[in-house]
């Protein structure tokens, strides 16, 4: 099967990231209208644990790739460093609250938002250097490690959960 190249990868998780947090944000809204499979908890739970990997894929790989292969990404790859730096300082509030308490919920909330922001940071400028100004088969290539990262990311967990 092949891989897709970087930038297919990053819109297609861009895609679930905004996809969970939609989600979430209808469990935390109208939780009498959510599927009882889908508590605002699970979707939380899931949100982190791929937003996780999603921002340390993009910093390890991407931002790397981009810096060192255009000059000019610098300031692109700075803003959305800084919308990662605000997904985790959220992510950490939340995780200090009681889940579903109103704290928690301004915490879970406001993660979202810099969600939404690094998305649209990636969106409209470093995806767009790399369809640019990076080779089909470079971005071929950091999309396999990219898979590789993120296969490796979610073994961990589930090796370190079983140890729980």
């Amino acid at each position: 099967m092949p891989v897709s190249d970087i930038v297919e990868l990053i819109r297609a998780e861009h895609a679930r990231i905004s996809g969970l947090t939609e989600k979430l944000d209808t469990a935390l809204a109208q939780p009498d209208l959510a599927d009882p499979a889908w508590s605002p908890d699970l979707i939380w739970a899931m949100l982190t644990r791929y937003l996780r990997f999603h921002v340390d894929a993009a910093k390890e790989i991407a931002y790397h790739a981009l810096d060192t292969a255009e000059p000019d990404a610098r300031y692109a790859i700075m803003r959305a460093s800084e919308a990662d730096a605000a997904i985790w300082e959220t992510a950490a509030e939340a995780s200090l609250a009681q889940p579903g308490s109103r704290t928690w919920q301004l915490a879970v909330q406001a993660t979202c938002h810099a969600a939404t922001v690094h998305i649209t940071c990636m969106e409209s400028s470093p995806l767009a250097l790399f369809q640019n100004h990076i080779a089909p088969t470079v971005r071929h290539t950091l999309g396999r490690q990219w898979v590789a990262f993120m296969t490796a990311q979610a073994l961990d967990v589930s090796v370190d959960h079983r140890r729980a």
